[in-house]
């Protein structure tokens, strides 16, 4: 979440730059043109992190100021690393904003040319070969970064501001939950343009579960219609059991979906080596476990050939361990307004755990877990470094060593 202050109000930068948004663009205009102008509360050292107000027709929007961009810290929405020149430049991100849209650039092909075995509804397909890309000489130009399909699922979460919450709010809603992510999608773009509405099935609530079943599978089956063309899946796992004609191949169940997902021996073995835990926590009461899942469909059956899974607290706040979840659920007992950072570029640094936005600054928390990980602590030490020099309060807890939570800072 990246916060604007402008003429003493602070706004969310993506509420702000939703064109959609008939309040937001009437603040917009109001302050087009004006010497008052937006700017980003990520740090508080004295770097320029003004924006600008711009007209494009009769829509406003955000530009930051030149060469201000890797102002911002790392983990702020209008961050980017400095641009130099030769072949050692940075890469463009995988994940870019643009006003009130997010395009994304997958690792993962949403296409393939064919299977190469036949397939049952419960004899998932060993293996499938995707169309490949041509290789092309190389090139002295840096190019850009792409991102696995966890990193799409990211990003649609921060679109639907899912990672932050409300002290007015008591609960999420699945219903809800789900709705704000079909909404986001709407102003996702794969890398060329493809809005990722017309490839995305998210499973849905509607009035009662047969009828959700019915709508959901509808829709897989759309998607999937081409059996070249791979529909993006999103749902929370039920449950998971191994194929009994396949070793080592998997079956998902999905919530609000009546077929499973099947995952063949290799993209099974690689989702288990990545997300290992995560398969192992499905079912427990205090949390969700939520798939996104790049399927194809074979004759009658849905096959993954990628997927990745995060946790979620029952509110729908991802997080990164069970120590985080207790952070989660405390803060909305508590009533406080905060949000949960998200690693939208795999070469951030220093990312935080959570921030804390109803103080008179905000804080970061931390939460520090690994204790036999030098690696861990040295990353730890640097961070703590990088919070004093730019003057970020910050919160932490090492639940090895504290094993009751410290008081958050005091709400102001």
């Amino acid at each position: 979440m990246s916060e604007l202050l402008l003429d003493g109000e602070t706004y969310d930068y993506l509420w702000l730059t939703d064109r959609s948004h008939a309040k937001a663009q009437h603040i917009l205009r109001r302050y087009h043109g004006c010497t008052e102008r937006p700017c980003c509360q990520c740090l508080r050292d004295t770097r320029n992190r003004q924006l600008v107000i711009k007209a494009r027709g009769q829509r406003y929007y955000l530009a930051r100021k030149a060469d201000t961009s890797h102002h911002h810290a790392e983990w702020c929405l209008l961050y980017e690393p400095p641009e130099t020149g030769g072949p050692t430049a940075k890469q463009k991100p995988a994940i870019q904003y643009e006003g009130d849209t997010v395009n994304v650039k997958l690792q993962t092909r949403l296409t393939r040319s064919s299977f190469t075995t036949t397939q049952s509804d419960d004899q998932p397909v060993a293996e499938d070969k995707p169309n490949l890309p041509r290789s092309k000489a190389p090139s002295l130009k840096p190019g850009r970064a792409s991102t696995r399909i966890v990193g799409l699922f990211h990003a649609l979460i921060q679109k639907a501001q899912l990672n932050d919450w409300q002290p007015q709010q008591t609960e999420r809603p699945f219903a809800a939950s789900t709705r704000a992510l079909e909404k986001a999608a709407q102003t996702v773009t794969l890398e060329k343009q493809q809005p990722v509405a017309e490839r995305l099935v998210i499973t849905l609530w509607e009035r009662n579960l047969e009828h959700s079943q019915a709508i959901n599978l509808a829709a897989l089956q759309t998607r999937t219609a081409n059996p070249q063309q791979a529909a993006i899946v999103v749902g929370e796992i039920m449950a998971c059991r191994n194929s009994a004609k396949v070793e080592g191949s998997l079956g998902l169940k999905l919530k609000l979906l009546n077929v499973p997902l099947w995952l063949p021996r290799p993209v099974a073995r690689k989702a288990i080596n990545s997300f290992g835990q995560l398969f192992g926590e499905i079912g427990k009461p205090d949390r969700r476990i939520l798939a996104i899942a790049v399927v194809f469909r074979d004759k009658t059956s849905f096959v993954v050939s990628d997927i990745g899974l995060i946790r979620t607290n029952r509110q729908f706040i991802p997080v990164d361990s069970s120590y985080e979840l207790q952070v989660a659920d405390k803060l909305i007992a508590e009533r406080r307004e905060f949000s949960k950072s998200l690693k939208l570029d795999d070469e951030l640094r220093y990312l935080p755990d959570f921030l804390l936005h109803d103080c008179q600054v905000p804080w970061v928390l931390e939460v520090f877990g690994i204790t036999n990980d030098d690696k861990y602590q040295v990353h730890k030490l640097e961070k703590l470094q990088y919070y004093r020099e730019h003057g970020i309060p910050c919160w932490q807890w090492a639940p090895v060593v504290d094993k009751v939570m410290p008081d958050f800072p005091v709400k102001t």
